[in-house]
């Protein structure tokens, strides 16, 4: 609480998820309301994002997908990693699908992946490994499939639990058909990315930027670890 009346916006976020969380019996949905919006004219693109969520929701304001959606792309337009996943992972559809949220614009919703991506946002790097593994409407080039094992290795050195258990999959026995020159079947690569799996489940503030000291890419050895 001193932190955000000194306005910290990370304590102001963390503050408002306590008051929805009903952790302060003297503040509630309304305060957190008047936190984020606190925030937003600081300028803070995450408190764009949380209000999106809260008009989605119906947190403390009168839901209003419309209203959302304009939060979330103002927070998107500012950069804000969750936003452009969340709405570029929305967009990457054969078609237009309204009443399921989804919209035919492919180009923009990788790019906005990408930019995520480039910013170390874990969730992004799973999504965008996955259209780039599965790209809509046609089948992936050697050079997309490639890119996919890259982008979720990377996912994990970002704490992507989702990204570490599909690498798992990849290497061990991959969901999807593919020529047998990408796969890399590799048990003992497999093992460690569960083992990174797991570990992210439990504790999903991991971060390993030394990945590759441990578990580099094919066609590089695997290393000795103790696990």
């Amino acid at each position: 609480r001193r932190a955000a009346e000194r306005q910290h916006w990370k304590a102001m976020l963390n503050l408002a998820s306590f008051y929805i969380e009903g952790r302060d019996s003297s503040h509630g949905v309304e305060d957190a309301v008047r936190l984020v919006e606190a925030a937003m004219r600081l300028g803070v693109p995450a408190a764009y994002d949380r209000m999106g969520t809260y008009y989605s929701n119906g947190t403390g304001v009168q839901a209003d997908p419309t209203r959302a959606y304009a939060f979330w792309q103002r927070a998107a337009q500012m950069g804000n990693a969750e936003a452009l996943t969340d709405i570029g992972k929305k967009l990457i559809s054969v078609d237009d699908h309204p009443e399921r949220d989804r919209w035919a614009n492919e180009t923009v919703g990788t790019k906005m992946l990408e930019c995520a991506y480039s910013q170390g946002y874990g969730k992004s790097a799973y999504e965008l490994g996955l259209q780039y593994s599965i790209p809509t409407g046609r089948n992936p080039t050697r050079e997309e499939l490639e890119r996919s094992l890259l982008v979720w290795h990377n996912g994990v050195k970002f704490g992507c639990a989702d990204c570490a258990a599909t690498m798992a999959i990849e290497f061990r026995n991959p969901l999807t058909t593919k020529p047998q020159k990408v796969r890399h079947l590799d048990k003992a690569r497999a093992e460690r990315y569960f083992i990174l799996a797991r570990a992210l489940e439990f504790d999903p503030e991991r971060r390993f930027p030394n990945l590759d000291k441990i578990l580099p890419l094919p066609p590089a050895d695997l290393p000795p670890w103790n696990g």
